[in-house]
């Protein structure tokens, strides 16, 4: 059963995502020992796909499988601040301290540490290096471009 103990899906119609208004046609299910499923539709922003939340038997064995997941939520959360246009690339895992215009939260002490990738963006009009933070503090994936947070929807570049 391991194999099916919490993976990605595709579904519709679009649900709400479990934890704002906007509505979704992906999510992260978990099947119990029984079999029962559960579903957690998410958006692109709370749809981080954490690999350390497998169990430890399951991310030994599927570690691969696992990282392919999480950067595929990476990915979706990047092209989906672009307006759903170009693609993404996520170049690896970085520190929090080679993020331009990242500043740690408050709480943060008490939590994981945040975790932060480097990701190439290309759109026809653009190639841009950016980085994206997990925030454990928000429990959503946020966007840094040019020194600062990204606020969505990109096309307004709002900056926090």
């Amino acid at each position: 059963m391991a194999e099916l103990d919490r993976f990605t899906i595709f579904f519709t119609p679009a649900r709400q995502c479990t934890d704002c208004a906007r509505r979704s046609h992906y999510g992260i299910a978990e099947q119990d020992d029984e079999g029962a499923l559960s579903l957690e539709p998410r958006c692109f922003e709370h749809g981080y796909y954490n690999p350390e939340q497998a169990g430890v038997e399951e991310f030994n064995t599927r570690t691969r499988q696992l990282r392919q997941l999480e950067y595929e939520s990476i990915t979706r959360f990047v092209v989906a601040m672009h307006g759903e246009i170009g693609q993404a690339l996520v170049i690896g895992p970085c520190g929090l301290s080679t993020v331009p215009g990242y500043v740690t939260p408050d709480l943060a002490h008490l939590l994981n540490p945040d975790k932060a990738w480097s990701v190439r963006y290309e759109a026809a009009t653009e190639v841009a290096h950016l980085h994206v933070v997990f925030s454990y503090v928000e429990m959503k994936l946020q966007l840094y471009r040019d020194g600062h947070k990204v606020v969505y929807p990109f096309s307004t570049i709002k900056k926090s």
